[in-house]
């Protein structure tokens, strides 16, 4: 809020740093996805607030990077699912994202993204960034796909049900 009457008088930009989960939850991970959804709704709901003003707003969606938070998620404690009928699963969340976290793109890619979103003369809303081309054309044909179809999908690879 402080700064708005800046940015509206000198028509800066926004660059939000989002992710692919605010487009597509992942189970054990409610908050971090609630998170990234949340930036999402809110780039929307800034870059038509402040279109008229010339100030661009743009989300930058990165797939897995490689970053310390992935270090940080091996210390994640599953003892409250021990027992439970969701241990194995979310041992098996866990250990594929860490896997994919240690594998994922550098941050580099990311940092390029962010800089193209500040520099381009007409930058778009929401800047991707993946590392396989089949991510991208998954996630491109989310808005297409029933919710039933993804959940079927999500369900199998985590409980391989």
């Amino acid at each position: 809020q402080t700064f708005l009457p800046l940015i509206r008088e000198n028509g800066g930009r926004i660059v939000n740093l989002s992710s692919l989960s605010g487009l597509l939850a992942v189970p054990f991970m409610g908050p971090y996805n609630a998170s990234k959804a949340a930036i999402e709704s809110l780039s929307d709901t800034m870059r038509r607030e402040l279109q008229p003003f010339g100030v661009e707003v743009i989300a930058i969606q990165p797939g897995t990077t490689r970053t310390s938070m992935w270090d940080k998620a091996e210390q994640i404690d599953l003892r409250p699912y021990k027992g439970t009928p969701y241990e194995q699963a979310a041992a098996k969340v866990k250990n594929k994202a860490v896997g994919k976290g240690h594998r994922g793109q550098p941050p580099e890619r990311v940092a390029a993204a962010v800089l193209r979103a500040l520099t381009a003369k007409r930058p778009p809303t929401r800047i991707r960034i993946q590392r396989k081309r089949s991510s991208f054309l998954f996630y491109s044909l989310l808005p297409f796909l029933s919710d039933r179809v993804i959940d079927r999908k999500i369900i199998e690879a985590v409980w391989g049900k």
